[in-house]
């Protein structure tokens, strides 16, 4: 995405986002990285979005703003930065160990076994197959977008 920066006599200037970003990561630090960024050309200011680790040391994230600051600097830029918490990366076992304690997983677990056994793997597929048809359509039904699909589809034929 491109955003206007300057408009004068010569011409507009523009600054990509992707060049604010990559120009930013080039003084982050190991676990630091510059998702996103916005321009407010009005202003001259570069808001630049920062992915932090959770445990982020409040000294590092000073340094590197103060690196930021005098690496926008020469281009008459102001940078103005956004923290926010690196996602967390999947852990199966926390995920069993939170899902062990609810009765609904171990009703599904029963409900699966269950279904393979009386009606076999065929069997259970389709009743998962209609079971997903099903909360598709009720979701389409609910959320209203069944009837703007129907048009849509209504409205190409003719």
């Amino acid at each position: 995405m491109e955003y206007l920066w300057r408009r004068g006599k010569l011409g507009e200037l523009w600054l990509s986002k992707e060049a604010i970003t990559s120009l930013a990561n080039t003084v982050m630090p190991p676990e630091y990285k510059a998702r996103e960024a916005t321009l407010q050309g009005d202003d001259n200011v570069a808001n630049v979005i920062v992915v932090a680790p959770h445990s982020g040391d409040l000294a590092v994230k000073k340094e590197l703003q103060d690196k930021l600051v005098s690496l926008f600097a020469p281009l008459g830029l102001k940078v103005k930065i956004s923290w926010t918490s690196k996602e967390e990366s999947f852990d199966a076992p926390a995920l069993m160990n939170k899902l062990r304690k609810y009765p609904i997983f171990w009703g599904s677990v029963v409900a699966i076994i269950a279904g393979i056994s009386l009606l076999g793997l065929k069997g259970l597929g389709l009743c998962i197959l209609f079971g997903f048809i099903g909360w598709a359509i009720a979701g389409l039904v609910l959320s209203g977008k069944l009837s703007d699909l129907l048009s849509s589809l209504m409205d190409k034929r003719h």
